[in-house]
């Protein structure tokens, strides 16, 4: 098995460490993934809305592949 995975927009996808010691990873990510037992959700940026400053991410667990 890995011990990185790529995800994000694609072409500009970001390469992150599986598990807990992600460096990669948005503030707050990565976190226990809610849908499988072991995993690890991870954060990369998506885009903002310039009028409102609101922002999104992309989100991934390392072991199910699920978003949040």
């Amino acid at each position: 098995m890995a011990d990185t995975f790529k995800f994000g927009e694609a072409g500009a996808e970001e390469v992150h460490r599986i598990g807990a010691e992600c460096v990669q990873c948005w503030k707050g990510y990565p976190r226990p993934c809610a849908k499988c037992v072991g995993g690890h959700v991870h954060g990369a940026w998506g885009d903002e809305d310039a009028a409102t400053g609101n922002y999104w991410l992309y989100t991934k667990c390392d072991t199910c592949g699920e978003a949040e």
